[in-house]
């Protein structure tokens, strides 16, 4: 008989500092999302102005070391800011990140991480307070702990739900 390995969510909302463009910035509720059938990744979801919500997905493990040191290139990055702290990561050309977030004042934050997210059509920056991110990722690491996102039996669960009941396991 073949285990079911049961897919469990983890949600948490804070509010975050959300820049977009030269001289719009605004605070928005985030909520933070994490469903041990996607291990690698964290769902984030906030809100613009005019209620539109904005979804994107997001390494688990680029938002952890994110923490620490300016990672991530592209279309998310992710780097540490102090308080009173200029904050943006550099693109790669040496120009700031979404619209001007360098230099801005993040004392209310405490410590906090700037998420730089880019699409074609749009750029955004959101300032998330480590009080708010650090707890909750920790808890992801208790539902599915880092560096075991691909275990052996994971995957033997995840061939078998693909191709049906049998003894599926890896070798």
């Amino acid at each position: 008989m073949s285990e079911e390995r049961a897919s469990r969510t983890l949600c948490a909302w804070t509010e975050v500092e959300l820049r977009a463009g030269v001289g719009f910035d605004c605070r928005t509720p985030m909520e933070l999302r994490y469903d041990t059938a996607d291990p690698c990744v964290v769902g984030l979801a906030f809100w613009l102005p005019g209620d539109a919500r904005v979804r994107w997905n997001v390494s688990r493990d680029l938002l952890r070391e994110g923490l620490e040191r300016p990672v991530g290139e592209g279309d998310v990055r992710v780097c540490p800011v102090e308080p009173g702290q200029s904050g943006a990561p550099v693109d790669d050309d040496g120009g700031e990140g979404a619209g001007g977030f360098d230099g801005a004042d993040t004392g209310a934050y405490g410590r906090a991480v700037c998420v730089v997210l880019r699409s074609p059509a749009d750029e955004f920056a959101l300032v998330v307070k480590v009080a708010a991110l650090e707890p909750f990722l920790m808890r992801t690491g208790l539902l599915v702990p880092f560096g075991e996102e691909f275990s052996e039996a994971g995957v033997g669960l995840e061939l078998e739900r693909w191709l049906g009941p049998g003894d599926v396991r890896p070798a």
